[in-house]
Formats: structure tokens, C-alpha cells, sequence
């Protein structure tokens, strides 16, 4: 069966579009709401959410005039554990709990009106909208300290090796007789969202096929960590010749723009170690929906 272009596909399977841009919306309002101060990094994660929206459409299989029995078993099963999980949220109080069940219920809805397979495909944006996005401070706290002590560490390592006397105490470095606290905004996790979006489009650049996509794009956060301590490095030779100054505007601004280019310079060099792949079959860029019986 050959592929559709996305706006084709996407008018062949109107429920399930606007079930993502009402999901979307509704994750972007939220994460307007609970952090103002990261509106850039949710614009960046809806946006990713709805690339990869667009570019799964033309994978999407058509629905079926009716839901299949394996489709209502599995719509009834994601329902039924969003009511477990309500159960326990009430016991819990825990904010993720209650953004888990509009995931779940969402599925449901998706599985319900376009089979499994569809639905599969869609879980990836509907997680993005409706369990990312809400939560983005306190996933990018979770990712913010590991990434510090790692870089911390590379660091040091690193300086210590052309003869500084230099150490650490997990993220607090030790230059001397000075002490410098390696923050969040040294972890490179305010530009991770948008190393996110970056890195989803140059590893389809690369690559036809998804399995190869996928390996690429884990080495997203090698790269980020590279990148990172690097842009420590610097900071830290840096104040050494000019002091404080090295850790502030303009010095943090530029480190963090060279950050983002070293991430993205990594990433694409990476794609140069992998096999070379065949090119697609050419396929027609739509077809109808409902093509004519042979007479």
C-alpha cells in the first residue's frame, strides 16, 4: 500500500488530529501556567510534539468503520488503569499521577477510535503533550543535577591533567583557594529542549529508517555532556584570567549559543560512523482514499 503525504493522511484520520491538537493545547496551557519562567522551552516541546505528529501520519494505517474487539479490549484496559491510578492519586496527591490518567485516557480515546497500531504511533506526541509539558520544571530538575556532575567531573578530570590544582565536591569545583558551585544554569538544561527539536531533525536527515533514527538520536545526551564540559572548561579557564565576570553575561550567554553548536556539531558528526542506507522506494505522494473499483 503505498504511503500518503502528510496532509492527506492527517484528512483521512480527522478524530485522532484533533484529538492531538486538543491535547497539545491543552499540555501547552499548562505548562504556560505552572512555570512562566520555561514558556520557551514549552513552545519548543510542542513544537517537537507536533513534527513528530506530522511526520507519523503517513505511517498511520486506515481506520476501520468499527472498533475491532482487540481494539475495545485494550480501550477498556487503558481506561481502567486510568480509574486505578485516580484511586491512588486521591490517596497520593501526587501531580504526575493526574497528567499519567489524561495520558492514559487519551490513549483510550485514540485506540478506541483508530486501532492499536494508530494509536502506538500517536503515544509518542500524546506523551509530549499531556505528561512532558506539565511537568517540564521537575523533569528538567530530575536531569539538571546529573548532567552537573557528570560535567563537574569530566572537567576537573580534565584540567587537572595540564597540571591545575583543581577538585571537586559533587558540583562544586575548587580552583585554589576559590569555590565555584556549578548551578543549573551551568548544566545545560535550559538549552536541552531545544538541542531536542534540533537533534529529531537532523537525525531523520540522516536516516530512512527508523531503527537507525533511533540509535542516533540516543547519542543526543553524549553529545549534550560533551558539549557541556566543554562549555565548563572554558568557563573555568576563563576565570581564571578575568575572575566572577567569566560565570556572567556576556561570557554565560555566548558559552551557552557555542554550547548548541558543539551539541548539534557532535551529533551530525555521528551520523557520518553509521552504515550507509539504501534509498527509499519512490512512492506516489498521495493517493485517494477510496480508489476506484476495476470495471
Amino acid at each position: 500500500m503505498p504511503k500518503l503525504s502528510s496532509a492527506t493522511a492527517w484528512r483521512q484520520h480527522i478524530p485522532l488530529a484533533i484529538l492531538l491538537l486538543l491535547a497539545l493545547g491543552i499540555g501547552l496551557a499548562q505548562a504556560i501556567w505552572t512555570s512562566p519562567p520555561n514558556v520557551d522551552n514549552a513552545l519548543i516541546l510542542a513544537a517537537l510534539a507536533a513534527l513528530l505528529a506530522w511526520n507519523m501520519a503517513p505511517g498511520l494505517h486506515p481506520a476501520p468503520p468499527q472498533p475491532r474487539t482487540t481494539a475495545r479490549l485494550a480501550a477498556w484496559l487503558l481506561l481502567a488503569t486510568a480509574v486505578v491510578l485516580i484511586l491512588l492519586e486521591n490517596h497520593t496527591n501526587t501531580v504526575a499521577l493526574h497528567h499519567l490518567v489524561t495520558l492514559l485516557l487519551a490513549l483510550a480515546v485514540a485506540t478506541w477510535l483508530e486501532e492499536r497500531h494508530n494509536a502506538a504511533r500517536a503515544s509518542l506526541p500524546l506523551g509530549i503533550a499531556l505528561l512532558v509539558l506539565p511537568n517540564q520544571e521537575y523533569l528538567l530538575l530530575a536531569f539538571s543535577y546529573p548532567l552537573r556532575l557528570i560535567s563537574t567531573i569530566i572537567t576537573v578530570f580534565c584540567l587537572k591533567i595540564v597540571g591545575l590544582d583543581i577538585s571537586h565536591h559533587l558540583t562544586s569545583i575548587r580552583i585554589g583557594t576559590s569555590e565555584i558551585a556549578v548551578t543549573d544554569a551551568c548544566s545545560g538544561i535550559n538549552q536541552l529542549a531545544v538541542m531536542l527539536l534540533i537533534g529529531y531533525v537532523l537525525v531523520r536527515r540522516f536516516h530512512h529508517s527508523r531503527p537507525w533514527q533511533v540509535v542516533h538520536y540516543l547519542f543526543l545526551l553524549p553529545a549534550v555532556i560533551i558539549a557541556n564540559s566543554l562549555r565548563l572548561l572554558a568557563s573555568c579557564l576563563l576565570y581564571l584570567r578575568i575572575g566572577l565576570p567569566a560565570f556572567a553575561d556576556p561570557y554565560h550567554t555566548w558559552f551557552g549559543y557555542a554550547m548548541v553548536a558543539a551539541t548539534v556539531i557532535i551529533l551530525w558528526g555521528i551520523g557520518f560512523v553509521f552504515p550507509p542506507e539504501p534509498p527509499p522506494p519512490p512512492h506516489p505522494a498521495s493517493a485517494p482514499a477510496n480508489p476506484p473499483p476495476n470495471p
